[in-house]
């Protein structure tokens, strides 16, 4: 069939118009939902974890108050969500086979783990270990070293006792010597019923003249001796002494007002 040079034009016009369409949607590719889009999008926070690529980014809380800047989540649905927790997870590193506990940070969707009920701390004396619980699942096991007096529980100040009971995480802080020091609540009241029970009836030994008191700044800590926590010896004067980066870890797990329960 012949076709007039204006009908001949006007094909041409319209076969170019779309090739460009068509070209111009393929580089553009596939649709991403935006919230905007009406889409639910999720979002992750935690402390910066390197391999999580390209993202946008947004400030979250950390344990000890701080904040943090981390890459959002993809919103396709094709891969795992990346969130806050699992993300504070991947920051301890590589990990052979998550235990119970560290599953369950991963599945933590949203800034719950910085409640303190869902953790809590198990110090074993006798076994030197401290196991740190999240969700009431074992999480870690620590090393650890206690007082130099392995004789029962704290009764007074320079005992060289580590206390027994039930205790919380009362403060953090840096220290010069111990990296991090995460302060408990000894004395608490049945140390304090203890101590004055103990006074009354004479028990108490006096120092320069004068009736030792109940003792306080009682906590966990890293080691400037090292090789005494390698080789369990028991070296403080009564707090809870584990390895340098344990106490890294411990510190930046743990939110203040942490149950901490320590037994023989």
């Amino acid at each position: 069939m012949l076709f007039g040079p204006s009908l001949r034009s006007a094909l041409v016009a319209l076969a170019v118009l779309v090739s460009v369409s068509v070209a111009q949607a393929t580089e553009a590719g596939p649709r991403v939902l935006r919230p905007s889009d009406g889409a639910a999008a999720d979002s992750s926070s935690s402390h910066d974890t390197p391999g999580l690529g390209a993202a946008a980014s947004s400030p979250v809380p950390h344990a000890n108050g701080s904040t943090a800047t981390v890459g959002a989540a993809d919103m396709d649905g094709k891969r795992p969500t990346a969130t806050a927790a699992s993300q504070l997870l991947d920051w301890l590193g590589p990990l052979k086979e998550l235990t119970p506990g560290e599953r369950e940070l991963r599945l933590t969707t949203d800034d719950s783990y910085l409640d303190p009920l869902k953790w809590n701390v198990m110090v074993y004396k006798s076994r030197h270990q401290l196991v740190v619980y999240y969700k009431g699942r074992t999480f870690k096991t620590y090393h650890a070293v206690f007082g130099r007096n392995s004789d029962g529980a704290k009764r007074w100040e320079g005992d060289l006792r580590t206390p027994e009971g039930v205790y919380t995480i009362v403060g953090k802080y840096k220290h010069p010597r111990w990296k991090w020091f995460l302060r408990l609540n000894y004395p608490n009241f049945v140390d304090r019923q203890r101590y004055d029970t103990m006074l009354h009836d004479g028990m108490v030994p006096a120092a320069h003249g004068q009736r030792r008191q109940v003792g306080s700044a009682i906590g966990i800590h890293g080691t400037d001796r090292p090789r005494f926590n390698r080789t369990d010896i028991n070296w403080t004067q009564g707090c809870i002494s584990v390895d340098n980066d344990a106490i890294v870890e411990i510190d930046r797990l743990l939110p203040i007002d942490t149950l901490v329960i320590i037994k023989p």
